[in-house]
């Protein structure tokens, strides 16, 4: 998979940023959202068990407490948010609608206020979340990136991400379709294509991309087997003739390489490179 990896809120100067005021969350996978679990709920409930389990602090309990009412606070929002666009009542009042409008609004506020409050609490100076293969979620990677867009882009917040933007391109065009026209269109649609691609151009700046090397440009790399104990295995003068020449040691079944071509046991992406080889 073509991968890119991004920070949402970019700054000259992250380049230099000094890796002990880097505070990592962890990795996070996307198959856990779902319509009852979105990303800053699972973000914040992370910054919460990290806070939890730091026994290390030198803070202050009066300290302690203030940052948990930050928590307090992002989670009745989010409360809020959820119970006004789920409501099921058939009796509509206006207010309620300005009201959640504004809960919005405010929640952004309250997540840049938890994070610099948390951050100083850990003294580290930004926060990193990372999320994997975040493409894979079709159902609900447009929501998973409209909220990454809206509530928690700011300059303490860096979000890596993981992806194969074509298919991360299809997955929001296809979610734009049924928001459009209640469907997902048969073939091309122009205007749901042109929009999308802008959508991903905005979320995901070329600049702020870091497209990995496709496993076919290494073909014809030197390739070097090293053990767990890190002592050399084998060598092989291209990788392409590593898979060959394994499969040969094991099986006595011959494949061949030439220049011009590479034969098709040999995988074209790296985990399945990896995996066979290990195999």
């Amino acid at each position: 998979m073509n991968a890119a990896i991004d920070a949402i809120s970019p700054n000259e100067s992250y380049a230099n940023i000094a890796p002990e005021k880097l505070h990592l969350l962890g990795l996070i996978d996307p198959a856990y959202f779902d319509e009852k679990h979105n990303i800053i709920e699972l973000i914040t409930g992370m910054m919460y068990e990290s806070l939890c389990n730091n026994k290390k602090c030198d803070k202050s309990i009066e300290a302690k407490t203030n940052l948990i009412g930050k928590f307090r606070e992002v989670q009745k929002t989010l409360e809020y948010i959820e119970k006004a666009s789920n409501t099921e009542s058939p009796v509509y009042d206006p207010l309620e609608k300005v009201q959640s409008l504004s809960k919005g609004l405010k929640l952004r506020g309250l997540i840049e206020n938890l994070m610099d409050e948390y951050l100083s609490f850990v003294e580290k100076s930004y926060l990193v979340i990372c999320i994997d293969d975040i493409d894979l979620n079709i159902q609900y990677a447009y929501r998973m990136t409209e909220q990454i867009r809206k509530y928690l882009s700011n300059e303490k917040c860096l979000i890596l991400f993981a992806t194969n933007i074509e298919q991360l391109t299809m997955v929001i065009r296809h979610s734009m379709e049924k928001e459009l026209y209640g469907e997902i269109i048969k073939g091309e649609d122009s205007e749901s294509q042109e929009m999308a691609a802008k959508y991903i151009t905005k979320l995901l700046p070329t600049a702020q991309r870091i497209n990995l090397v496709h496993i076919t440009d290494l073909y014809d790399k030197y390739l070097v087997l090293i053990d767990k104990e890190g002592k050399e295995e084998n060598r092989w003068d291209k990788a392409k003739e590593a898979i060959t020449q394994l499969i040969y040691a094991k099986t006595r079944y011959l494949f061949y390489n030439n220049e011009s071509e590479t034969s098709p046991i040999v995988p074209r992406n790296l985990r399945s490179f990896r995996h066979l080889m290990k195999m």
